[in-house]
């Protein structure tokens, strides 16, 4: 009996009938119907998976995926649409801050003292939900 084998998209979850020429020519080539349902799922496997493997920084992994249909989004995998959150996620940017503090001029007039202006520069400080770890979507071929 031939049975129809599907696989099921690394990106949305969708099954779709497998090709069977890409499946014939496994390890020689990869066609996107291997790994998703449709092209434009495979342009965001592609990029995601630059991302998490470190290849590709995040700043230009967001540029590509703004060139993405991304209409969709609502329908990814969960991690896969956390991982594209997480590249999308603008960076905050740092914020200065004006401090006045008292300097004394010299040691030997400790009594006298200037005030100056500093800018301090301060980083939003890490929150352990959002370092999450990057692990791949594509399985080794």
């Amino acid at each position: 009996m031939n049975k129809e084998l599907y696989n099921n998209c690394l990106i949305c979850g969708k099954e779709y009938k497998r090709c069977r020429v890409c499946e014939e020519n496994r390890g020689t080539w990869a066609s996107w119907k291997q790994f998703t349902d449709c092209p434009e799922c495979f342009k965001i496997l592609t990029v995601v998976q630059g991302y998490t493997s470190g290849i590709v920084s995040k700043e230009d992994s967001c540029k590509e995926l703004k060139k993405c249909d991304l209409s969709h989004k609502s329908t990814f995998l969960p991690r896969v649409k956390e991982l594209v959150d997480e590249i999308l996620e603008e960076e905050k940017p740092i914020s200065v801050s004006e401090k006045e503090i008292e300097v004394p001029i010299s040691a030997d007039e400790e009594d006298t003292e200037v005030v100056k202006t500093l800018k301090t520069a301060s980083s939003p400080s890490p929150n352990k939900e959002n370092k999450k770890s990057r692990r791949t979507v594509l399985p080794n071929m």
